[in-house]
């Protein structure tokens, strides 16, 4: 998200179906699974250094990384030094929340032969 918020012409998960809170309780009730229960998860990611965090998105992983590995060295270079100027000096910590769902497609019978002996 740091990326999309200093540029935002790169996307990033956000806009993804089920990435606001309780969006995949209701995907999954329009799928027919009315017991669905959602939670948040979170969790933490060391990054030894600024080139350990940086790197995926050069690879284009996530929409960011889409983003980033599509940008002329050039303009990945001061991207790179203003997410640098950004971040916490190294060591740092990042921490991220992710939306979860759980419920039972067979007791509401969306499995076939479920039920069946």
């Amino acid at each position: 998200m740091l990326i999309s918020s200093m540029v935002p012409s790169a996307r990033d998960e956000s806009d993804f179906p089920g990435a606001g809170e309780g969006e995949l309780v209701d995907i999954f009730h329009k799928a027919g699974i009315s017991d669905a229960e959602g939670e948040a998860l979170t969790f933490e990611v060391e990054h030894a250094s600024f080139e350990e965090w940086w790197e995926p998105f050069t690879l284009g992983v996530g929409p960011a990384g889409r983003y980033v590995a599509h940008l002329d060295p050039e303009s990945q270079a001061s991207l790179a030094e203003m997410c640098r100027e950004e971040l916490p000096p190294p060591p740092f910590t990042m921490s991220f929340a992710v939306w979860a769902a759980r419920g039972s497609a067979r007791s509401h019978g969306l499995v076939p032969g479920a039920g069946e002996t």
